[in-house]
């Protein structure tokens, strides 16, 4: 392993954005932390071991290395902050997992650079703004070309499953001085070739996004739950 390339950078952004898409293919596009699966877009580089941790400690070992690098999302990276010496065991647990992904970051880096004009494009891609209508559009435009590339060369990745993550966040309540935090909705939903299809569907004939069928689908359930609670607190108090 060359270890002048598995490494953080401290002076080059384009070096550990290749160094990000290469961790994040070796961590199956999951936060190392809640593991969770995250877009691209949604991923940072953490050092495990915090390089500025507010506790002092000793390391015996080089910070920067891929050994002690993983992908972070951001809600993540900020809970965890330097507060892991906290949680010394699960921190370990997380070095053994870097160490074992080591040589597969260094080999996804290396195959990165054969081409890095092109992996600079995709990267660019995966880390636009979709919201921005003039970014949005280029990669419509785009899209088009590299679709008929990939009908032609690599059509078993149309079809290859993604996750999507349609979790719903609820803002914080004041009530009467206080703030109330409602749970976030967690959806995490692996969507295959077909589901896709089945999502277009919903959104583009029936005007219903997945994101709405999901929060009915919970709401509902919640309040199937909420009237059981009533029904049994009833029944316990007239019994």
């Amino acid at each position: 392993m060359n270890p002048i390339d598995a490494r953080y950078s401290n002076t080059s952004s384009d070096h550990n954005r290749l160094l990000l898409l290469a961790l994040t293919e070796a961590w199956g596009s999951k936060c190392y932390w809640c593991r969770t699966p995250k877009l691209f877009r949604e991923l940072q580089i953490d050092h495990i071991v915090p390089r500025r941790p507010r506790e002092a400690a000793t390391t015996v070992f080089d910070l920067d290395a891929v050994e002690n690098l993983a992908p972070i999302c951001g809600p993540c990276n900020q809970e965890k902050a330097n507060e892991v010496y906290q949680h010394a065991p699960r921190v370990e647990s997380q070095l053994k997992r870097a160490r074992s992904r080591a040589e597969t970051v260094q080999r996804n880096l290396d195959r990165f650079r054969r081409d890095t004009h092109i992996t600079k494009v995709l990267l660019a891609i995966t880390a636009a703004d979709v919201a921005d209508e003039a970014a949005a559009g280029a990669i419509k435009a785009l899209g088009r070309v590299v679709l008929n590339v990939l009908r032609s060369r690599f059509p078993d990745l149309l079809d290859a499953s993604y996750v999507e993550d349609y979790t719903t966040h609820h803002p914080p309540i004041e009530y009467e001085g206080r703030t109330y935090q409602r749970t976030d909705g967690v959806s995490v939903v692996e969507l295959d070739g077909r589901s896709r299809r089945v999502a277009v569907v919903l959104e583009d004939v029936f005007g219903l996004s997945l994101r709405y069928a999901l929060d009915t689908v919970r709401e509902e359930v919640r309040g199937d739950i909420d009237g059981c609670a009533d029904v049994i607190t009833t029944t316990s108090t007239y019994a």
